[in-house]
């Protein structure tokens, strides 16, 4: 009964807990943060997103423990198409246990700050009051916990699924298909929290908010698209 007693006390009130329902009050009454510094908010921000930044490393590498062999398995099959040079050698580190670990954090604090540079960017052509890089970058590090909360139930649904339907395509495809509702959920909430941040903030109207969202996010597709096309 004690230990019953201690969880339920730890679920009602825990640090996660906690930075979640400041994050989204945050979100839903951007003029609190007109009462903080720039750097109080960035320092609040940038506090929340390593505690889910290192909870996902830590749930990740725990539930990878379960799935061992295959992803052993996984990652020489990569190994060989790297050596034969099939693929590139980003793809085999983002696919190949335990390196895909530490290179998620590092390319999401990557795309975070190109990310907050293009923000930065189009506000500066808006010509937009008030403006700075920290305050882009923290908006954006801010909005982006919803997209962190959003792998964490790819996580869990991946840990659970028999190894034999991870071999088999049409179930990853069926999988993919069914866990991409969790990260576009996440990206829609992290859009309409940026928005309404950066309108508050920046005193903007709802078009130049999303204008300030979506150029960032346009030059990603324009690259990607340039990167495919037939030559």
């Amino acid at each position: 009964m004690k230990i019953l007693k201690t969880m339920k006390l730890f679920f009602s009130d825990n640090i996660f807990r906690r930075e979640i329902k400041y994050t989204i009050s945050l979100h839903l009454s951007p003029k609190e943060i007109s009462h903080l510094s720039e750097t109080d908010f960035f320092k609040s921000t940038i506090k929340t997103h390593l505690i889910f930044l290192i909870l996902y490393v830590v749930i990740n590498f725990t539930l990878s423990l379960f799935n061992l062999t295959y992803l052993i398995e996984y990652s020489e099959i990569m190994r060989g198409l790297l050596a034969e040079g099939k693929v590139s050698l980003l793809m085999y580190v983002l696919n190949s246990f335990p390196y895909n670990l530490f290179a998620f954090g590092f390319l999401l604090i990557l795309f975070e700050l190109y990310f907050s540079i293009g923000s930065y960017l189009t506000l500066k052509i808006f010509g937009e009051s008030g403006v700075s890089f920290l305050k882009c970058l923290s908006i954006v590090i801010s909005s982006n916990l919803y997209i962190l909360l959003s792998l964490f139930p790819v996580l869990f649904l991946f840990s659970v699924m028999p190894d034999g339907a991870k071999r088999d395509i049409f179930y990853m495809i069926l999988f993919v298909g069914f866990v991409s509702v969790f990260v576009i959920a996440g990206i829609v909430l992290q859009m309409l929290s940026f928005i309404r941040v950066s309108k508050t903030i920046f005193n903007q109207n709802s078009g130049r908010g999303f204008l300030t969202w979506f150029f960032p996010v346009f030059v990603i597709f324009l690259f990607f698209y340039w990167s495919i096309r037939p030559i």
